[in-house]
Parts: C-alpha cells; structure tokens; sequence
C-alpha cells in the first residue's frame, strides 16, 4: 500500500467515527482504496497530449478510405476493399482474423453508426504503404488504428492488415467536486479526500510553462473553492513540487490560509531522487517546517 494511501485512508476514517461520536472501534469502515484528484480545466490540458493533427492522403488513398466510410456496415461491399489475405485484430479474442470475408464480416457488424478514418500519417513506398490515423464521428475521435496497405495487379490500393485500438486518443476534461460527490453517492463513500494537480504545472514532464507560478497558485485556489463547497464532505489537499524555489512560499500561502488540511507530493512526476542529498536537503529544509502547520502527507 502507498504511503498516501494509508494516511488517506486513516484519515477518512477517524473523520467518519468523529462524526458519529463512536470510539476508535466504530462500526463506520472507510469506502475508499485511493486517493482521488480533483482536476481543473486548465490542469486538464496538461493531463495528455492532443490528437495528431489530420493530414491530406494521395487521392487513391483519400478515396479508399471513403469507400470504407460509405461502405461502414455493408459486409459484402467492404470485401473489395481488403486483401485476399488480410488480416484484422480484433479484441473481443486478442487475435487476429484472417481472409478478405473473414475481415469483412467482422468489421461490417464491430460498429454501431457511421464513421470515417481520418489519417494523421500516410506513407507510400512502391507496392506497399500505410495509414495511422483515427476512427472519427462528428463529436470525437473515438478509436485510432494502423492499416498497411497494398496496390494491386489492377492497380487498386486495398487493406492487407488493420489494428484497431478501442477507446481513444486519451483527452482529459475538468474533473469537478460535483462529478465526484455523485461517483461518491452512487459508491455510498460519505466521505473524501481531494488532491490538487497543481504539482504538474511545476513538472519536468511539462517544460516551459508559462506563468507557472500562478497556475500553480491558481490550482490549489481551485481545488479548495471545489472542496468548499462540500463542507463535511471534501477536504482539500494542496500540491506543489517541493523541489521548486516557490515551494515554500506556497506551503505556507496555502497553510495560513486554512482551506487545506494535507499536502500532496508526488516524488515521480517532480522527479525527486531520494538518492540524491541535495534533493532531499531540499524536502527535509522546505518541507518539514510545514507539516505540522497544514496536517496530512500524501506522497507518491
């Protein structure tokens, strides 16, 4: 078990058997086995990286993919537009059909409405080639998938192998108090610790952040205005990565402000090396002073 799960989960439950005003053998147990971030708009754009912008297939290729949009869920139409011995993956197995009915058969039913395949990168080399790109509706990119492909005798460029991948692209959204307080309702958790992301702004995965400070700031502000408006129900943890030479300032900007109750270090994403004297001169020097002021530790 992680560190900040334990101190979490200690935490939720000495708050359930306070509110109760049972003794430490209470019958009330903690429904929880991780902690829980809340996650900004702004903080949500860091979470991963965009789709690959859509590029402009050769013709031959622009009208394959065509085909197979119009073609969607006709099974005896999609047959042309594969190879004899095309193959498919499919997860439902984690494994592969093979044959040009085979293929057809299965993906003339795998989709429930239209859709079209928008190519992010298409490479041709003689006889052979490939396509990488989305499965897209008007919403959303739904999927991705590779094809190689292949010209034919009669100079048809046709699919000899297709690997879907389900869902996708990954994209993060805001993740609000109101979201969670309805996953806790319908969990029957009572109670939660939330954690601030604002130690990403401040990640070396996340280089050249602009105004970083502020974001920063802007992230544990946000974090607490969303617990705040659960009272009794959310207590907020802010972040920060130690390492920083801001750290302490806004250990102690969010300590004196009294709207956290814990701290949230992640020594993977701050690239911490516990190894390294230096780096944790700078944890026991910046850190540990305020400990004792906000309350908790959740560390990864």
């Amino acid at each position: 078990m992680h560190r900040s799960v334990a101190v979490l989960a200690s935490l939720l439950f000495a708050a359930a058997c306070a509110s109760t005003g049972s003794a430490p053998s209470c019958n009330v147990a903690p429904a929880a086995d991780h902690h829980q971030h809340l996650l900004s708009a702004e903080a949500a754009k860091l979470g991963g990286d965009p789709p690959l912008a859509a590029v402009d297939a050769p013709p031959e290729i622009a009208q394959l993919l065509a085909d197979r949009a119009a073609r969607w869920n006709d099974k005896k139409a999609l047959e042309d537009l594969f190879t004899e011995d095309s193959v498919v993956y499919t997860h439902d197995d984690h494994n592969w059909i093979r044959g040009r009915a085979a293929v057809a058969d299965y993906l003339g039913g795998r989709f429930a409405r239209a859709y079209t395949v928008t190519p992010a990168a298409v490479h041709l080399d003689g006889e052979t080639g490939y396509v990488a790109g989305y499965f897209t509706r008007p919403d959303k990119h739904f999927g991705t998938v590779q094809m190689s492909l292949r010209k034919g005798g009669d100079g048809k460029w046709r699919i000899a192998a297709e690997s879907p991948v389900f869902p996708g692209p990954a994209v993060r959204t805001e993740y609000n108090a109101e979201q969670l307080i309805r996953n806790l309702d319908a969990a029957g958790i009572r109670r939660a610790a939330v954690l601030s992301t604002a130690y990403w702004f401040g990640s070396p995965f996340h280089k050249n952040v602009e105004t970083e400070l502020e974001k920063v700031r802007a992230e544990n502000d946000w974090t607490a205005d969303q617990a705040a408006g659960y009272p009794g129900r959310l207590i907020a943890f802010m972040s920060v990565n130690p390492l920083k030479d801001y750290a302490l300032g806004e250990l102690e900007r969010c300590a004196k402000s009294g709207r956290f109750k814990g701290v949230k270090l992640h020594f993977g994403n701050s690239q911490i090396d516990l190894k390294n004297p230096q780096h944790v001169e700078e944890l026991v020097g910046k850190d540990l002073g305020v400990f004792g002021t906000v309350g908790g530790i959740a560390r990864t």
